[in-house]
């Protein structure tokens, strides 16, 4: 399916797809793209589709930001079809690409993340899970035998629940809780923040696509990296109705930075398991506000009822999507 012209501009704006033809025309990260949907929203434009083919004075007059924005945004509009030549490539693939400009982009990134909404979704198997909520169960790659333990039996429980789990696909607890919810029958979300070009080759989305999905909000054939392991966090939080740390060192590391942050933002009630063996981050995420998960199986209902209710985003939603 060939994107909407809306689709496309976003995918030449924010991706990284084809990224050679615009060399030295930096993309528009999150918090930029949604400083330019204001613009356009100012300027009556209906959405970015409608710079397609302007030259970059007449963007710059229309939008009223600098002549050098103007020309930034045109050289990025330039590679449309490059880029459009990218998405066929990474259709035959099997995997698909979603802007805030179409339909089945998840709500829930929307009215979250706000402002810090990804503009771009990258995605493998079945989109649809994205928008259905879920666990998220995330913690440290190298945990021990008894908390991994638990992190399968956190996938069971979403299985049971007939809510997607959602997780890193890191190993470790990522793994450990993604397989727990394919054994019990359950739907898995993974939120790469690595190449899922290579993760699709490699089969990662199991025997059942049905009930898988992968997601990456980096270009797809990018490996991982720090920053996009950071920037992943927040989508795994942002899309599950629960989320569960398993296991997280003290101060430092991924998860306990994905944790503070998600407690930051009150967006998604975070869990914290509550055991002895676990480590000393636990103790302190529980301390600065986390709902202490007891060592004990606990039902979907339990979750509900002892989450601190969500507070709203603090940016503004995606201008430009469609009904």
């Amino acid at each position: 399916m060939t994107p909407s012209p809306d689709a496309l501009a976003t995918l030449c704006l924010c991706s990284r797809l084809a990224v050679a033809k615009s060399a030295g025309a930096e993309t528009f990260p999150p918090a930029k793209w949604a400083d330019l949907s204001r613009h356009m929203a100012t300027a009556r434009i209906a959405g970015p589709g409608a710079l397609i083919g302007k030259a970059s004075a007449a963007i710059a007059e229309s939008l009223g930001v600098s002549a050098p924005e103007g020309e930034r945004i045109a050289r990025l509009l330039e590679r449309g079809p490059e880029v459009e030549s990218e998405v066929a490539r990474l259709r035959a693939m099997g995997i698909a690409a979603i802007t805030e400009t179409d339909g089945d982009y998840p709500e829930s990134l929307s009215t979250k993340l706000g402002h810090r909404a990804p503009p771009v979704l990258f995605v493998a198997g079945r989109r649809g899970l994205l928008g259905e909520g879920g666990l998220a169960v995330v913690g440290s790659r190298d945990a021990g035998d008894a908390l991994t333990l638990v992190a399968a039996r956190l996938g069971a429980l979403a299985a049971r629940s007939h809510k997607p789990l959602i997780s890193g696909g890191a190993r470790g607890i990522d793994s450990a809780a993604m397989s727990g919810a394919r054994e019990a029958g359950g739907a898995v979300v993974g939120v790469l923040a690595e190449s899922l070009e290579s993760a699709v080759r490699a089969g990662a989305l199991g025997d059942d696509e049905a009930r898988s999905v992968l997601v990456t909000i980096q270009s797809p054939a990018a490996g991982f990296s720090v920053g996009a392991a950071m920037e992943r966090n927040k989508v795994i939080y942002a899309l599950a109705d629960f989320a569960v740390v398993v296991s997280s060192a003290a101060n430092s590391g991924g998860t306990w930075a994905g944790a503070v942050e998600a407690l930051r933002s009150g967006a998604t009630p975070v869990f914290v398991v509550d055991r002895k063996d676990a480590p000393e981050g636990n103790a302190l995420l529980i301390r600065k506000g986390a709902t202490a998960l007891p060592d004990a199986d606990v039902s979907w209902p339990w979750l509900a009822s002892h989450a601190c209710a969500p507070r709203p985003a603090t940016g503004t939603k995606a201008l430009f999507a469609t009904p």
